[in-house]
């Protein structure tokens, strides 16, 4: 009897430090798990190129691993003991630590053409693989153990999942304002093998919370919960995470693309994807499932309206996008928590959701670039999210809303489609698309409700406002040419200009080169390589003093560098893109190559690996490296490293340069470029170049800025009678960069400073004293 009383003050005892164990458990196993995101993904970016896909085909890995998780805990819940479960998982999570702490494989290298997403999905899979499968099965697993236990709670274990989604948004919101603008990547990794290793003491702990239990309350409680619990199926389960998923990483497509990528515009998307959870398996999650209703078909055409008529505003491009993505995670995701099942039933249901987000994740990630020219996807997932909120309260809901999905989805291709060909009307387009649109809502109405056919309205308002706008809104012309690949899109306009056609390069949303079409003007750089602006001052002035010139180009684009180049000189391109260089070598769309160095050759791959290769077989040295390479509106962090300077200077001649192309939108990238100058010991200059627009080809000769780095003697005679060659210091908010650590958020902060203003009224000040007698 009294060793009944022990153990019953003992279970007692343990019970109230249940919540706790698990919580503490949960919360930890989430942050660990999303913190490896954006960390390992930040470190296989150099390997690509800084490409923004390597996010998205991360993500599908990432997610692709939590479905295994996801079933791997549902197997073993459905097939063993407690005890055995909790046996079976710790081993599995001890098994995780022989890959751990994790680092890039020496001598990785990717496929030079096509196959890139399937190669980093591979590399993924062998390095960090296991820990992250372990970690996937924890939060299905603990919220099943947690449902065995003598806890008040235990028979709606859900609330564990909101702690597991603040675990992960606590982890993601950290990572870009914290850990990486101050830990290298090495560092980071080594903490989170330690934060891996306590976890599995507080996974002991939890089990231990519910070995040996299981009995007949639990199964009363369990039938309880299956004769109140609203059944729904899993079919239903997967279908609604399906645009969540997949709008999240559209939307981190469109800001990547526009700005940089890294991990603080990653998270983003992904957080808010997060707080959804949080806020939909939360008490008051009804509540908002049922406001979020009312305003989504709001919200979307004010997105519509927005998108009309601020083109190019960032309120329109890119706040509007995440709220309306916050909107359907909320709406998908409130009638998740709606139809989630008993506790009996908690690993199917996650498997479920897992199953639907990968679908979303590897059709934005995998099947788009290969299917769609453009990123056509995102209002193809918003049409469809419209259909599927709009008929979440509906009986038979798959015969009611597939048709009017149907005639959606008909209108939005079709005016995605047809709006880009040329000669097309605008307003046949948006006839076609409304008579659709209509179309749709007719069948809706018919078959569901008025909240179908207001969905299906706003819904076709946004299809048209997308497929039409870009080209009623459209600055640079008649589309010619649309590539895309894992790079990205690129498209090449035409537009007529006084002087003759004008083709324009365009990749993403920003024009990235120009050549005038005529016999004239062909030979002729425009855009930012003019041969007044900072490419033609470097170029000239060095072969004033080297003579004839060996030059390595990192990155093509259309070619127009190559009109720089002398009869008798020795040019290479470097371009990881091979849709870009095929763009560049064809005189269809730009004959830069072909007039003025057909000769030159074109190496395909990432220029940091070409070049390393080059110095270990010994190849002739260089007299200037121009890295002029782009991903999104900014050069790739690891081309403009210690590291990658290192590489530049051991391929250059005593006398040579490097020449940083540093114009951009929304990065201080001359700070960053300055700052490992000075870090190496070499002397900087800036060059802010402003064109004078009153000549006939003005209007074409784009406004840029660059870094030239090199010795302090061949600097200083390069500079003499360049007024505007300035010694800057670099921003306080932009330290050293290296292949461990780089901060974007620091170099986004010192280009909205008044710093440089500052900076530079200084130095003119120090010029103007150090000139006095």
């Amino acid at each position: 009897m009294s060793q009944s009383l022990w153990e019953t003050r003992a279970m007692s005892g343990l019970a109230a430090h249940v919540a706790p164990a698990f919580t503490a458990a949960v919360f930890a196993s989430a942050y660990l798990l999303f913190a490896v995101q954006p960390l390992f993904t930040k470190l296989a970016l150099p390997m690509l190129g800084g490409a923004p896909n390597v996010w998205n085909t991360a993500m599908v890995f990432f997610q692709a691993t939590l479905l295994l998780g996801y079933l791997y805990a549902h197997f073993i819940a459905s097939r063993f003991s407690l005890r055995a479960q909790a046996t079976i998982h710790l081993a599995v999570m001890g098994a995780g630590l022989v890959f751990l702490p994790f680092a890039a494989p020496s001598g990785a290298t990717p496929p030079a053409n096509g196959a890139q997403s399937f190669w980093l999905i591979g590399m993924m899979a062998m390095v960090i693989g296991a820990p992250f499968f372990a970690l996937s099965a924890n939060a299905p697993l603990l919220q099943r153990w947690f449902s065995h236990t003598a806890h008040p709670s235990a028979h709606d274990p859900y609330f564990l999942y909101a702690a597991s989604n603040i675990g992960s948004i606590a982890s993601l919101l950290l990572y870009p304002v914290l850990l990486e603008p101050t830990l290298g990547i090495s560092t980071q990794a080594r903490m989170w093998t330690v934060g891996y290793i306590i976890l599995i003491g507080l996974l002991a702990v939890s089990a231990a919370c519910v070995a040996g239990r299981g009995g007949a309350a639990v199964e009363a409680a369990a039938k309880s919960a299956r004769a109140t619990a609203r059944r729904s199926g899993p079919f239903w389960w997967i279908l609604i995470a399906i645009a969540p998923s997949g709008l999240m990483l559209s939307v981190t497509t469109h800001l990547t693309t526009n700005v940089a990528p890294s991990p603080f515009l990653w998270v983003a998307p992904l957080a808010l994807y997060l707080l959804s959870f949080v806020f939909s398996f939360s008490g008051a999650g009804e509540i908002w499932r049922k406001r979020t209703v009312m305003l989504f078909p709001g919200a979307i055409a004010f997105s519509a309206i927005a998108n009309a008529v601020w083109v190019d505003d960032p309120l329109s491009s890119s706040l509007m996008p995440l709220a309306l993505f916050f909107l359907v995670s909320l709406a998908c995701h409130g009638e998740l928590a709606r139809s989630r099942p008993e506790a009996e039933r908690l690993t199917r249901f996650y498997l479920c959701m897992s199953l639907g987000g990968v679908i979303g994740g590897a059709f934005v990630a995998l099947a788009a670039p290969l299917i769609f020219p453009d990123v056509w996807e995102y209002p193809l997932l918003l049409t469809a999210a419209a259909f599927v909120i709009a008929a979440c309260n509906q009986t038979d809901k798959g015969a009611m809303i597939a048709p009017p999905i149907a005639l959606m989805l008909a209108a939005v291709l079709f005016g995605a489609g047809a709006g880009m060909i040329e000669g097309a009307p605008a307003r046949l387009v948006l006839a076609a698309n409304v008579t659709l649109a209509f179309g749709a809502a007719y069948v809706g109405f018919k078959n569901c409700n008025n909240a179908v056919l207001f969905a299906a309205s706003v819904a076709a308002l946004l299809a048209n406002t997308m497929a039409i706008g870009a080209r009623n809104h459209n600055a640079y012309g008649e589309l010619i040419l649309r590539e895309r690949s894992f790079f990205g899109v690129s498209k090449v306009y035409r537009a007529d200009a006084d002087e003759g056609p004008v083709h324009i390069l365009v990749h993403g949303a920003i024009v990235h080169n120009l050549q005038l079409r005529t016999p004239e003007g062909e030979k002729t750089p425009l855009a930012y390589y003019s041969f007044e602006g900072p490419f033609g001052q470097v170029i000239a002035g060095l072969r004033r003093l080297k003579g004839s010139l060996k030059v390595a180009s990192v990155g093509l684009g259309a070619g127009a560098l190559a009109c720089h180049a002398k009869a008798g000189e020795d040019w290479t391109f470097y371009e990881i893109d091979p849709h870009v260089a095929d763009i560049a070598r064809d005189d269809r769309w730009f004959s830069y190559l072909a007039r003025c160095a057909p000769a030159a050759p074109v190496k395909i791959g990432d220029a940091r690996l070409a070049l390393a290769a080059e110095q270990r077989a010994g190849a002739p040295k260089v007299d200037l490296i121009v890295v002029d390479a782009f991903s999104s509106d900014s050069i790739p962090a690891h081309l403009i490293t210690r590291e990658a300077l290192a590489l530049y200077r051991d391929r250059l001649t005593s006398d040579g340069i490097i020449f940083f192309h540093t114009s951009n939108r929304y990065l201080d990238v001359v700070s960053v470029a300055s700052r490992i100058a000075a870090d190496a010991g070499l002397q900087s200059r800036v060059i802010r170049f402003e064109p004078e627009t009153s000549g006939p080809l003005g209007p074409m000769i784009s406004r840029a800025s660059a870094v030239v780095v090199g010795s302090d003697a061949v600097i200083s005679k390069l500079s003499e009678g360049h007024d505007g060659w300035l010694i800057e210091s670099p921003s306080p908010y932009v330290g050293v960069w290296t292949d461990d650590y780089s901060n974007i958020l620091g170099a986004m902060a010192a280009k909205f400073s008044n710093d440089r203003q500052a900076r530079i009224a200084r130095q003119q000040a120090h010029d103007a004293f150090a000139q006095v007698p």
